[in-house]
């Protein structure tokens, strides 16, 4: 039975029993078994092959194709076929190789043959029987497939004898259990052959079961427990006998009933159809099956299960039953339709169903090798056609792209990390591009969302939307347009595998041929060739084993084959596993685009979505089909109503402001972009989606914003970018609904400060321009009231020196309506509409005469000058149409002529054209709407003025103005004026513009010099904006500059002139912000200059003396008051020009503020010299130096460029950006009273005209100069320092310094300053050895006179470079001069540029080779050479040595402050650090390495910006930035804001100037129990009823340093009663520290570490010591220290970080201290432990003293602890019985009890105790507490008084006082005598105080007393009598004998 197992040995036992064989290599041979039961050897071994060589010898005998067959082998391992030798060698190897040590045989391949089996049973008792049989043909490599049975293709009677043959075979060897033998079946001729036997159950039994309803496995078992087959029930069943009964049978005599059924299964396996079934692994992720009563399955996985490489590939096998085979058939399809497998695998399920359903199957004409045949020839393929294959893959891969991004970036920022929120990332979620390659083509794809779930797909100009959503499942449902399709996919290493509505596709990843690549996984078995073999084409090249198979790969071209891994190697599906030298490169296929039409899914329209929805969408950050301008028009033209319109509207607002409030926000509070993503992570961490798609949304400002712009321009008239400041009737102000209006103003008052987290400015400009030009009164209103005015107005005023004239409201011309008054029906008022309207024409001139007749006007005008009067004439026309304007010049220009004509055209015509000049343009939506309608206008007018050229002339006309009316709006102008060739043409210029404006805007001599592009055509009639640029002269251009020109034509009071000449500039400012945003000016950047004129058209009646100082004042206060808005919008000069009548004489004066000459708005008075006929300026004076030359330098105006482009000042700006801080320090200080931010800011409403808002701009006490700058400069030959004045500008190193005398509010008589400064222009500020010398130099003269030192740190760091002329004279030596790409051996320079060279530029060898003479490179010096002259290397690196030394010496000896701006990078980051003390701009990294250089070293793109490496969210944390400003302006008014507190030298105390906060009143904010900020109780703080409670320190003085570094601990300057006072108290909240993720570790997190309050941890222990420093060296501060400690953190985390060093520091502080140090247990305050050890008084008893209030506690241990310890519970219930009655009866009975009684009273007793417990633990712990009390602190003798809260500040006001110039007396006196000491000068001081009848105990006394001392007189005398004393020592030590002759000496 054993031989049956063998396929060598059945075959020799099937010729043994007759059965039909195959001719194979053991034909003929038959044996007996031997005894064992096995093939006697000689005759197995016969059958065998045991080499190739052999196979190839015995194939010619059984002839090709041939069979390799493994005798162990089965279940498709281990046979291999071959049709010729060659393959036949291969195949041997391969199946010795997956079969090893199994014999081998050949067996001749029979073509067109059915593979059928019959199963067979046999027993014991040698009955053997066949249960029928299967039909197995359908195979692919010789492995089954599909399975059916019966066998419907043999004829019954052949059937019947192979089943008997079976039998005789099995019945030989006695077998006993079940087995199968296999035949192939020849349907032509109905014969057949034995193939094999299989001596076991094989996975198709349940076919034979169904079909025979015998249960094989239990069969199987009963023939083991050794019952007959004809005993076993359902094999008699099966034979139609009674199961009851056990009657022989014999089995070769009977036959079994006809079967009367059918089964059909398949095999479900892992594996490729696409790829000819080759093997898949991995991942099953879920089987959904469901079996029925026809039909059922079995799976070999479970639920998240998987198949691996070395496991066969079959896990499933479906059976499935009917009546015939065509039911049984049908039944099969509908399961495997219904089976669902998903996971990592491929499997051929799909493929099955395709296979199922072709004729061949159908009608049962298939035979071993179809299937084979079929899959060679792909013809079952998928019936979706390409595209919709591509079009799903594009699906499915841009839905996966979402899906990963989003994933990744939710991932990213759970740990913290930023680096995935970038514009790029999050643009990246809504659009994107997707390729598919398939069919040989490459389709790319643009895909944008327009939801969440809305994709389109743009290719080719075609678009495909389609709606996707994700399953529960995790398959995607796809509609596009009316069709829908479920599909699933998979991306594997060799492509996508989809799965569109059940049908299975791959979509390959495009490869590489010269790339050969494994596609499945497995293990390298073999390389078939050697390295660098040459294979052919389709040539197998290695061998792999995966899933007990050995598969052999084939090169796609030819070529020379590497080697890529080594056998044995285990690979995975898309690994290299050879490289391919292709052998015709040409012949490789190449992908191409295509370029067709879409034939694919979505040809069919799509339906439209609502204009409200789509904006909502464009909002939340997708893309949608229309322009987002176009869609608001939309959306507006379908509102029904008001109501609607008013909902909708609100709806989108909100929309837009609900996402961009928190980052309006950060931008107003200065945060970092950084920590405001942070903060949204963190509140949104339950939902951190909607955060990203919020950042989504926010990236898109420039959409979004545009969308509301859109919105805000359809509310009220615009054109292009700018509003219209022109009415509009049927819009105002109280008809906006009032929700919509409070959207659109909470709009208007959004940052204007543009900041990484988001830019606002055009947004808020048009909100602002909305609410502004909403009137109050409709446009017939206004009309009516023009009107009345006209009418009621005295006869007087008509009169030529009149009053003036209606016409101007608020400094603008309300020309719309004079226009329509010209029209009016009564003729009184039509007449006093025309002489207002030629008044405001005349201006800046005078009307000299006037005729007024009806429609027209003659009149005369000049200009007013001391010398002659020139006069001009005009004629208006008022004309019906433009028709009548012909005839009119006809009529009326002689009289023009005969008033004033000649030979010089000076003569105006002005014609008005009709009430409406364009009455078929009924839309006056836009102004612009009549452009069209112009054209036509123009042209035809020219016409006319051409064919009356010659009367224009005689009338001596050299100006037409043409007045086109379309109300309500402005009207259209058009300016003509006689150009070259004689010939009137239109004046571009002055296109709608009232035609005055053109000459007191200057714009004629304007267009001289500049190119003008106008910005914003329609802002408002008198203000104008020009890009003016020039052309470049050879050289680089100039910087472009923004002219913002503006008139201001109201008559102004001088009680007013300040006040509107401030709002006009402020509304100067705002329309250039406006200006910058427009993308013809924004392109531009930094390098655009903007100067800003303003003319005041009326004449001011005031003495010139006093309008100079009004100016003067009101100017640079504004200046000061806008300086950050000034340094933004990048102005430069502000020039104003007015009319001053002072003693009846007319001046035209221009005051300019101007820093185009250098420095910063340096003021200056011109006197303007008119054209007497125009009124044109024709040169300018200084108004007391003669003239002026205007021209600007623009050299120094393109460093200012430079700096502005690295994101800072020039540094020669600084002294003047100085000084306007320091005036505005003038102007604020009477009002320094008033806390920081306490004010109410409310919103400046803009309008079209100034307003009356006052800017404080004088101070009567305030100095005339507040600072004088001298500039610094090297003698190099001297090496030393020299105050000098030279042309700002002209510096040959790039480092500046000024000695500032300053006069401050805290020192009005002056105080000296040193300012060093990098010149960022100046070779990018990098430090050299010349900056480094000067650094050093400049700083040593600030050290050496104890003068403040400020650095304003703007840098790249040391200068780095090469020796420059050396480049183009290096030689190179090749290894081989053929191929460079062998190397070199070294540089050389030829003999004759070698002796050019200066001595000691390079170091050199001297070689002979190829006969030349070389000097071998050894080191180059570049000595004396100019590319090196500031340094280049090392050299630099000594320099930067040498100034961290000196910084660090300064910040020892005097006071040091780094202003860092634009960047501070290496050295210059670590001369901040040195300094200490640093104020940061929030845009100005401090770094050392920029973070593109590390991204190149990470490899990767980790970091987006400087400030990501160090920004103030870097730095401010860290504890190196103190202090972060806005802006340049903002960081000079801090730097005078840190000096207040600062002496002016380091042997001054610091300054007390007089507070308007009295110092003698109660301290109104008091501390609670409970956690609070102590900010309160510093600075004070409005209460929740609006009361101000202020606190310890003056109203407003507090100024909180450090603020985001250790924060529990709150450290700052103040001041007390004027004393300034460093000042460090205790938060007594718990806080949270943030350690940021860093970037370029993924896996790195964000950390929040909890702080508890009044705790010392190791970052404010540090900071506590760092405070301490800053305020003794060079501030010179008494500290007032506000204790409120338990003690340090002294955890294992705590104690790593170093705690115990950082609190240590606290002490080394104290000890160096120099200053009075106040220490102050404030009221609910503790001091405890540790915390007092580092502060106690004891440590620097000379300097430091303690109070408490008395309500504060000190102890070692809080009360609870010290009860746990001193005051246990036994120690309690004695306190108990010794204090509690109750107790006190049950002690006393308890005696007097018996020893029986008593348990029941203990026990009463211990209830007692019990009962009582609690509250003695309360009396134990307010025991110890009393312990802690004042009282004891100061019987100890630990502090020096109890001072109650209420009266701290009186007390301190006066302790600090007398501590600050009583330490200053002795510091004086010491300086006399070195040998007094602290102890020794206060009791010096105490006795003249007595001596003085001053007590000395009393503070008060002692102050007034300090104050009136001469201490230079005291320590005079001090130091007299020092003297005397040391000279009496020194006089004691001389020798005897030399005493007398010292006298001698002495008395001479």
């Amino acid at each position: 039975m054993a031989a049956l197992g063998d396929k060598i040995a059945a075959n020799i036992l099937a010729q043994t029993a007759s059965v039909p064989s195959i001719p194979w290599s053991g034909d003929g041979l038959t044996c007996q078994l031997t005894e064992e039961g096995t093939i006697p050897e000689e005759i197995f071994n016969k059958a065998m092959v045991t080499s190739a060589e052999e196979a190839c010898e015995r194939a010619t005998k059984i002839g090709f194709p041939i069979m390799v067959k493994a005798s162990e082998g089965g279940g498709g391992k281990g046979i291999r076929k071959a049709t010729n030798m060659e393959e036949l060698k291969v195949a041997y190897t391969n199946v010795f190789t997956e079969v090893p040590g199994s014999p081998i045989f050949l067996m001749r391949m029979v073509s067109k043959a059915r593979h059928l089996e019959i199963q067979i049973l046999g027993d014991e008792y040698g009955n053997t029987l066949a249960l029928n049989g299967r039909d197995c043909s359908t195979q692919r490599r010789f492995q089954k497939i599909f399975e059916e049975g019966p066998p419907t293709i043999a004829k019954k009677e052949v059937f019947h004898e192979m089943e008997r043959a079976a039998m005789r075979l099995t019945a030989l060897v006695g077998y006993r259990g079940a087995g199968t033998v296999e035949y192939l079946y020849s349907p032509e001729t109905h014969t057949f052959c034995f193939l094999e036997l299989n001596p076991r159950l094989q996975v198709e039994h349940p076919v034979t079961e169904s079909i025979t309803g015998v249960n094989m496995p239990a069969t199987q078992l009963q023939i083991a427990m050794g019952l007959p087959l004809y005993n076993i029930p359902d094999i008699r069943r099966f034979y139609g006998m009674d199961p009851t009964q056990n009657s022989p049978i014999d089995f070769f005599a009977v036959d079994y009933p006809p079967i009367t059924s059918h089964c059909c299964a398949s095999r479900i396996t892992a594996e490729n159809p696409d790829e000819g079934f080759k093997p898949t692994s991995g991942k099953i992720n879920s089987v959904r099956f469901q079996s029925s009563g026809d039909c059922w399955g079995y799976f070999s996985v479970g639920l998240k299960g998987g198949i691996h490489e070395f496991a066969d590939s079959q896990f499933g096998h479906i059976f499935a039953k009917g009546p015939n085979r065509e039911a049984a058939r049908k039944s099969l399809r509908f399961a495997l339709m219904n089976l669902d497998i998903s996971g990592e695998i491929r499997h051929p399920v799909d493929y099955l169903v395709d296979l199922i359903e072709t004729k061949e199957y159908r009608e049962n004409t298939i035979d071993t090798m179809w299937l084979d045949g079929l899959i060679a020839s792909k013809a079952i393929a998928p019936s979706l056609g390409a595209m919709e294959v591509v079009f799903y893959a594009a699906v499915f891969r841009a839905f996966e792209t979402v899906k990963s991004r989003t994933l990744e970036a939710i991932h990213s920022m759970q740990k913290g990390q930023l680096v995935l929120l970038g514009k790029s990332d999050t643009d990246a979620l809504t659009s994107f591009h997707i390729d598919v390659t398939y069919d040989e083509k490459k389709f790319s794809f643009s895909v944008s969302r327009r939801r969440a779930d809305i994709y389109c797909f743009s290719i080719n100009d075609q678009t495909i939307k389609a709606k996707v959503r994700e399953q529960p499942d995790g398959s995607l449902y796809v509609r596009v347009g009316r069709q829908s399709q479920q599909v699933k996919g998979q991306e594997e290493a060799l492509g996508l595998r989809l799965v569109i509505g059940g049908q299975t596709i791959m979509v390959p990843n495009v490869y590489d041929p010269s790339e050969l690549r494994s596609d499945v996984n497995g293990k390298v078995v073999r390389y078939l060739h050697d390295e660098g073999t040459e294979i052919a084409k389709g040539e197998a090249y290695v061998e792999l084993e995966a899933m007990k198979m050995i598969m052999a790969l084939k090169s796609p071209e030819a070529g020379r084959v590497s080697h890529a891994l080594s056998a044995g190697s285990i690979v995975s599906a898309g690994e290299l596993l050879a490289k391919l030298e292709l052998k015709d490169p040409s012949k490789v296929k190449k992908i191409l685009p295509f370029e067709g039409h879409w034939q694919g899914p979505g040809l069919e329209e799509a339906e439209d979505l609502e204009p409200r929805e789509e904006l909502l969408a464009l909002l939340d950050g997708y893309s949608i089909d229309a322009k987002g301008p176009l869609v608001v028009q939309k959306m507006f033209a379908s509102f029904a109503n008001n109501e609607v319109a008013a909902e909708t509207v609100r709806g989108v607002l909100e929309k837009y402001l609900s996402n961009e409030r928190p980052f309006a926000a950060s931008i107003e509070k200065k945060q970092p972009y950084d920590q405001l993503l942070l903060e949204l992570i963190n509140e949104g961490k339950d939902d951190l989606q909607k955060v990203l798609f919020m950042l989504v949304a926010h990236n898109k400002m420039a959409e979004r914003n545009g969308v509301i712009m859109a919105i805000l321009r359809e509310m009220v008239a615009a054109e292009g970018s700018g509003m219209s400041c022109m009415y509009v009737p049927e819009m105002r102000e109280d008809d906006m609904d009032s929700a919509v209006h409070q959207k659109i103003l909470e709009i208007s008052q959004l940052p204007s400060t543009a900041g990484v987290a988001g830019d606002y400015g055009n947004v808020r400009y048009l909100a602002q321009q909305l609410l502004d030009v909403l009137p109050t009164e409709s446009h017939a209103q206004r009309l009516r009231g023009l009107r009345e005015q006209l009418v009621q107005l005295d006869e007087k005023a008509f009169q030529l020196a009149g009053s003036e004239l209606p016409g101007a409201s608020e400094g603008n011309l309300e020309v719309e309506l004079l226009v329509e008054a010209l029209h009016d029906e009564d003729l009184k008022v039509q007449k006093r509409a025309m002489h207002s309207y030629l008044y405001w024409l005349a201006k800046p001139g005078r009307l000299a005469k006037l005729e007024v007749q009806e429609k027209s006007a003659l009149w005369t005008q000049f200009f007013p000058v001391d010398t002659e009067v020139h006069n001009r004439h005009g004629l208006m026309l008022v004309l019906p149409d433009l028709e009548h304007m012909e005839g009119a010049l006809d009529q009326r220009l002689p009289e023009l002529e005969a008033l004033g004509g000649g030979a010089v055209p000076l003569n105006f015509l002005h014609v008005v054209v009709g009430r409406d000049a364009f009455p078929a343009v009924t839309d006056r939506t836009l102004f612009y709407n009549t452009d069209a309608e112009l054209k036509k206008v123009l042209q035809q007018s020219q016409e006319v003025f051409a064919k009356k050229a010659q009367l224009l002339k005689l009338a001596g006309v050299g100006e037409i103005c043409l007045v086109l009316p379309q109300p309500p709006r402005h009207p259209r102008f058009a300016r003509f004026m006689l150009d070259e060739m004689e010939e009137w043409s239109e004046q571009e210029i002055g296109r709608d513009m009232w035609p005055s404006f053109q000459g007191m805007l200057e714009l004629g001599s304007l267009k001289r010099i500049y190119q003008l592009q106008r910005i914003h055509k329609e802002v408002r009639p008198t203000s104008h904006i020009y890009l003016a640029t020039q052309p470049s002269l050879g050289g680089k251009a100039p910087a472009p500059e923004l002219l913002m020109r503006a008139l201001y034509l109201s008559k102004i009071n001088p009680e007013s002139l300040s006040s509107n000449l401030s709002d006009s500039l402020d509304m100067a400012l705002d329309e250039i912000e406006h200006a910058l945003l427009d993308p013809q000016v924004s392109k531009f950047g930094p390098t655009i200059t903007s100067r800003i004129f303003l003319h005041l058209v009326a004449e001011l009646d005031m003495p010139k003396a006093q309008i100079q100082q009004l100016f003067m004042d009101t100017i640079s206060s504004h200046v000061g008051h806008r300086g950050s808005d000034i340094i933004k919008l990048y102005v430069d000069q502000i020039e104003v020009k007015v009319h001053v009548r002072d003693n009846s004489c007319l001046e035209i004066l221009r005051f300019s503020f101007s820093s185009l000459h250098g420095g910063f708005f340096k003021p200056k008075l011109l006197r303007e010299i008119p054209d007497p006929v125009t009124g044109f300026p024709l040169r300018w004076e200084d108004h007391s130096d003669g003239v002026v030359d205007q021209s600007s330098s623009q050299s120094y105006q393109a460093k200012r460029v430079a700096a502005r482009r690295a994101g800072s000042s020039y540094a020669y700006d600084l002294p003047g950006m100085l000084q306007l801080a320091l005036r505005m320090k003038w102007i604020s200080a009477p009002e320094e009273s008033r806390a920081k931010g306490s004010q109410a800011t409310g919103t400046r409403r803009r309008s079209p005209s100034p307003r009356g808002r006052t800017v404080p701009s004088k101070v009567e006490n305030m100095p005339k100069d507040v600072l004088k700058a001298k500039e610094l400069v090297m003698d190099w030959s001297k090496m030393e320092l020299i105050e000098t004045e030279r042309l700002e500008g002209s510096n040959d190193v790039g480092m500046l310094a000024w000695r500032l005398t300053m006069q401050t509010p805290e020192y009005p008589e002056g105080r000296d300053v040193i300012l060093i400064s990098n010149d960022v222009t100046f070779q990018a500020g990098s430090f050299g050895v010349r900056e480094d010398r000067f650094f050093q130099k400049a700083s040593e003269f600030a050290r050496d006179r104890g003068l403040p030192r400020i650095y304003v740190s703007c840098n790249s760091g040391a200068r780095v470079g090469l020796v420059e002329e050396l480049k183009p004279l290096f030689n190179v030596k090749w290894l081989d001069p053929s191929d460079c790409n062998k190397g070199f051996e070294y540089l050389y320079l030829l003999k004759h540029d070698y002796e050019k060279l200066p001595a000691g530029s390079v170091e050199a060898h001297k070689v002979e080779e190829a006969g030349e003479e070389r000097y071998v490179l050894d080191a180059i010096i570049g000595e004396g050479m100019k590319s090196t002259e500031g340094g280049i290397g090392v050299e630099n690196l000594q320099g930067s040595g040498l100034i961290a030394g000196e910084t660090s010496k300064a910040y020892q000896e005097t006071f040091t402050l780094s202003y860092i701006t634009g960047r501070s990078v290496g050295i210059g980051a670590y001369l901040n650090r040195l300094g200490q003390r640093n104020i940061q701009m929030v845009s100005s990294p401090m770094i050392l390495t920029g973070y593109s250089a590390l991204n190149k070293l990470l490899g990767k793109n980790v970091y987006s910006s400087q400030d990501q490496l160090g920004g103030p969210q870097i730095m401010v944390p860290n504890g190196v930035t103190h202090q972060v400003v806005r802006d340049d302006q903002e960081g000079m008014s801090a730097i005078l804001d840190w000096l207040s507190f600062v002496p002016k030298d380091v042997s001054c105390p610091p300054p007390i100037s007089s507070s308007s906060d009295p110092w003698d009143r109660d301290v109104e904010f008091e501390p609670s129990p409970l956690p609070y900020d102590p900010r309160d109780f510093l600075r004070g703080v409005i209460d929740y009823e609006g009361r101000r409670l202020r606190g310890f320190f003056d109203a407003g003085s507090f100024t909180e340093y450090l603020e985001g570094w250790g924060q529990t601990v709150v450290v700052g300057r103040a001041r007390l009663g004027g004393i300034p006072m460093g000042v460090i108290a205790v938060e007594t909240r718990a806080v949270e520290r943030l350690v940021p993720a860093d970037p370029s570790n993924p896996e790195s997190r964000e950390m929040k570490e909890t702080m508890g309050g009044k705790v010392w941890f190791p970052d404010s222990a540090f900071k506590t010591a760092q405070a301490l420093k800053d305020f003794n060296h060079g501030e010179n501060l008494p500290v007032m220290i506000f204790a409120n400690w338990r003690g340090f953190s002294g955890g294992t985390r705590d104690m790593y970080n170093e705690i115990l060093k950082f609190g240590a520091m606290i002490v080394d502080a104290l000890v160096e201290y120099q200053h009075p140090i106040f220490i102050y247990i404030p009221k609910h305050g503790e001091l405890r432990g540790g915390a007092w050890v580092v502060i106690d008084p004891a440590i620097n008893p000379e300097k430091m003293e303690m109070y408490a209030d008395l309500d504060s506690r000190g102890g070692i241990l809080e009360p609870p602890g010290i009860v746990e310890v001193k005051f246990r519970t036994h120690q309690q219930v004695e306190a108990m019985h010794r204090l509690d009655p109750k107790l006190q009866k049950m002690d006393a009975d308890l005696e007097s009890l018996s020893d029986e009684a008593k348990p029941s009273l203990e026990k009463e007793i211990k209830a007692r105790e019990k009962q009582l417990l609690p509250l003695y633990t309360s009396v134990a712990t307010t025991f110890a507490d009393l312990h802690d009390r004042a009282g004891r602190m100061k019987a100890k003798g630990v502090i020096k008084e109890g001072i109650s809260w209420k009266d701290s500040r009186r007390f301190f006001f006066w302790r600090v006082k007398r501590r600050v110039l009583q330490d200053h007396f002795i510091r004086q006196l010491q300086k006399a005598d070195k040998n007094l000491s602290h102890k020794e000068g206060e009791a010096l001081i105490e006795k003249w105080a007595i001596e003085s009848n001053v007590d000395p105990n009393s503070d008060a006394k002692m102050v007034g007393w300090l104050e009136t001392q001469s201490v230079e007189t005291r320590a005079e005398s001090v130091r007299t009598s020092y003297v005397k004393s040391h000279l009496q020592e020194l006089f004691a030590q001389l020798p005897e004998s030399e005493r007398a002759e010292m006298l001698k000496t002495l008395s001479r």
